[in-house]
């Protein structure tokens, strides 16, 4: 096979300017003793689906709120928390378990922290943790992407709630009800009036349901308008407020309510995803996932008994090439190799080493294509995301005739 150079340029050029516009995400400060990601506009597998975690920074020590997708984003975060304390960290909450708040566990075992769950949390990650890890590629996660990443499961379990004293600080742990999971928690600071939501909030981001109660979910966030806080911290999107509880709660409702109905009627599940999206609010992040949640939690309910991680359904979307981490949502998005085969990895643009499977696309069709993308992820005026590839390839009439279809 030839080498395809400059091909494999140009998906190497848009990944590079892809991690730079994304590597200025730092822990942000939320208070004079909590800090955490938050808005993070990066949303593909590779950067943690956009989690959000944070830390708490007591006089004696540290504790961390998630841990991330992997090792190496685990390395990530504790580099980011190097920059801001250098107090041991003793304690880790995992908010609930799915990968993209708990795979990065190990890293922080290693530094001798003890990490703190739910009960059905530690039950939850027993039963799929393993298998997830095994089988990263259902997940848009590469070997790479997961390279040197083992389980590590949480030490001190409870059901209700626990304190843990950080010195000067009290964080309460606490259980509502069923909700986002069976155990996911919050993370409240009552003397900072900040409180960590794990995915029990997502702002600006349309949430992973597939695992949800939405009755308990909507009692959890009826219980944290109680609460005494000016700053929330979503497992998903900015650092938010009770507004934010207030739109999560409607639409959960307008989901559940509408998703029961459609379903009800038909198993058409590209008509009930375009049903259904026009009546829900627009958010700038996560619109794959009304699809999943629909094939999920309302058509295949006998097919998902076990409690799937939040990026399962991928699988069957196959929604990020593996190679430039752009989004695959039709079929034509897919790339096509010998006879016809349809390569569920890697988008019609790219092939595995950089081969291009569609020679009839040009360039200026797949810029247009990366800065939809770009836009959509970035949060920036798509004409910006198009100038800036533009200026990354100024031989665009030079680029299609070094593209050749594989042999």
């Amino acid at each position: 096979m030839r080498k395809f150079l400059g091909c494999w340029f140009v998906v190497v050029c848009i990944g590079v300017l892809l991690s730079a516009a994304c590597a200025g995400n730092a822990l942000v400060k939320i208070t004079d003793n909590v800090y955490s990601y938050a808005d993070v506009k990066d949303a593909s597998p590779a950067n943690s689906f956009g989690a959000n975690a944070g830390i708490v920074v007591g006089k004696d020590a540290i504790l961390v709120i998630d841990t991330l997708g992997s090792s190496k984003e685990a390395k990530r975060f504790i580099k980011d928390i190097r920059a801001v304390s250098d107090k041991p960290i003793k304690y880790v909450v995992n908010t609930h378990n799915h990968l993209d708040h708990t795979f990065g566990n190990s890293e922080f075992s290693k530094l001798g922290a003890t990490i703190i769950s739910h009960t059905n949390c530690r039950a939850a990650m027993e039963k799929t943790a393993e298998s997830v890890l095994g089988n990263a590629q259902n997940y848009g996660l590469t070997e790479e992407d997961l390279k040197g990443t083992t389980i590590a499961w949480p030490r001190l379990t409870f059901s209700d709630r626990i304190k843990v004293d950080v010195g000067g600080l009290t964080v309460e742990i606490g259980y509502i009800a069923p909700s986002h999971t069976a155990g996911s928690v919050l993370v409240y600071l009552p003397g900072e009036k900040a409180l960590f939501t794990g995915d029990i909030l997502f702002t600006d981001f349309h949430p992973f349901m597939g695992d949800g109660d939405v009755e308990g979910w909507i009692k959890t966030l009826d219980a944290i308008m109680d609460l005494n806080v000016d700053k929330i911290i979503p497992g998903h999107g900015p650092v938010s407020g009770k507004k934010d509880l207030v739109d999560m709660k409607k639409y959960l409702k307008e989901f559940d309510s509408r998703a029961t109905e459609l379903c009800a009627g038909s198993g058409d599940l590209e008509y009930i995803v375009t049903e259904i999206t026009k009546s829900l609010p627009k958010k700038t992040r996560g619109e794959w996932l009304i699809k999943t949640n629909i094939q999920m939690k309302y058509l295949n309910k006998s097919q998902n008994k076990n409690g799937t991680e939040m990026m399962e359904a991928q699988q069957s979307q196959g929604p990020f090439c593996q190679s430039c981490s752009m989004p695959m949502e039709k079929p034509a998005d897919f790339g096509t190799g010998a006879g016809g085969t349809r390569i569920n990895d890697y988008c019609r643009y790219c092939f595995k080493n950089g081969a291009f499977t569609a020679p009839d696309v040009t360039m200026e069709q797949m810029i247009e294509k990366s800065a939809g993308f770009m836009a959509k992820e970035m949060n920036m005026p798509e004409v910006q995301a198009k100038a800036m590839l533009n200026e990354l390839f100024p031989k665009l009439k030079r680029w299609q005739s070094n593209c050749v279809k594989p042999q």
